[in-house]
């Protein structure tokens, strides 16, 4: 009996024991299991540390060349930056900035004697427009115009108006943009202009076979002409009684008791070029750009949606033939789903007629070459819900013809021969 029972005794010690040992095994293991698990995570953590670390030294400029070679719909790599994606991070340096403009460099004077003002808007989308000319800086444009501060349902599009507006277009826009200046981050702030919708479109000037100047796209094999103006180099001569805007400018000013200095009066005799060209985007069904950049560039701008965001380029040029048109350019057009650039709209002749119109202003930011993903990153969200442009641009055009000598071409008196 005894014998049985520490038989018994010893049998409960072994399965206790191996019971025990069992235990310890599935401990063992379990501890093993977690630690190769934190070991992974450890040394992925690790990576992801290090992408985030080569991410943040990657140049845009350089996101940028990745996706040359790109064919991609709605591209998704981070890698990657495309015309027309969006990105986060640019703020300007002074978010309380604004700027006022006046009839000495728009032509255009408010009945009360005030000038066109704007202020940066808190939340301005940026998107990718392109390269410089040079290749060394992303552009950024903004999704929606500049809106001219107003009081309530007042127009917000920026009014020029006839010599004032030929001669200082340029000025004026960049002045008007420069409130978006971000000094670390920004070689230049500037306005959009008609080079910057030539190159996202592939579109360049040179000359024909016969020396001709025209429009073409650099892709084609032939250089067909696009050019739908057809003046582009013609020669205009003064004669006696023309206007011209600088005599403009500069006859006003004399009679302020003021001096212009940087234009030069023209003369009888004294030659113009036409600079002025236009060609529409449907009509050249050869542009081949994606359906981002498309509507970057030219969503609203058309009649369908009565031009609401056609904009001023600043891009003032002259169209020469039996007379001189003084424009500035813009993107829009009154067509239904046809939009158009333009070097010219016709803000001055050599009649002395003038014209004023209202259009949005679109800024350009130049980025420098070493900005990296650390300052502005490309957005996650590349449909994002953006403020909506519900301005309709009922503005009627304003016109007139000069009443009096101010602005006539003068007589040089010394190519005269006098008996």
């Amino acid at each position: 009996m005894k014998n049985q029972k520490k038989k018994s005794i010893k049998g409960i010690a072994l399965i206790v024991w191996i019971i025990t040992i069992i235990i310890l095994l599935i401990v063992v293991g379990i501890t093993i299991v977690v630690l190769i698990k934190s070991n992974k995570t450890l040394n992925n953590d690790i990576e992801t540390s290090e992408e985030k670390e080569l991410r943040g030294t990657r140049t845009l400029l350089e996101m940028y060349k990745n996706a040359e070679n790109c064919e991609t719909v709605d591209c998704t790599d981070e890698t990657h930056l495309h015309i027309g994606d969006y990105v986060e991070g640019y703020l300007p340096d002074n978010m309380d900035a604004e700027v006022e403009v006046g009839k000495e460099e728009t032509g255009y004077e408010e009945e009360n004697g005030e000038k066109q003002k704007y202020e940066v808007e808190e939340n301005m989308t940026w998107r990718v427009l392109g390269l410089s000319e040079d290749e060394n800086h992303i552009l950024l444009t903004s999704e929606n115009p500049m809106r001219k501060t107003v009081i309530e349902d007042e127009n917000p599009y920026l009014i020029l108006q006839g010599a004032e507006a030929y001669i200082y277009c340029e000025d004026t826009l960049d002045k008007i943009c420069s409130i978006y200046d971000n000094t670390e981050l920004a070689d230049e702030v500037r306005s959009i202009k008609i080079e910057d919708i030539n190159r996202v479109l592939g579109v360049e000037l040179g000359t024909d076979e016969d020396g001709n100047e025209i429009v073409y796209q650099k892709d084609e094999s032939e250089k067909t002409n696009i050019d739908e103006n057809g003046t582009l180099g013609e020669i205009y001569e003064y004669k006696e009684g023309d206007y011209a805007p600088e005599n403009y400018v500069i006859d006003m000013a004399k009679k302020e008791g003021k001096t212009i200095v940087g234009i030069t009066e023209k003369k009888v005799g004294d030659t113009i070029k036409g600079t002025a060209y236009y060609y529409d985007y449907y009509t050249n069904s050869q542009f081949n750009i994606s359906q981002k950049a498309y509507d970057m560039l030219f969503q609203g701008t058309t009649g369908e949606e009565n031009c609401s965001k056609a904009y001023w380029l600043a891009s003032p040029s002259t169209t020469a033939d039996s007379y001189v048109q003084y424009s500035v350019g813009f993107v829009g057009d009154n067509v239904v789903g046809d939009p158009s650039i333009y070097t010219g709209l016709e803000m001055f002749n050599s009649f002395g007629e003038w014209n004023a119109f209202s259009l949005a202003v679109r800024p350009v930011i130049s980025l420098k070459s070493d900005v990296t993903e650390k300052e502005i990153r490309k957005a996650e969200n590349q449909n994002p819900t953006v403020d909506e442009w519900t301005y309709i641009n009922t503005e009627d055009m304003a016109e007139g013809t000069i009443e009096g000598e101010e602005g006539q071409i003068k007589v040089q008196l010394h190519d005269l021969i006098i008996p």
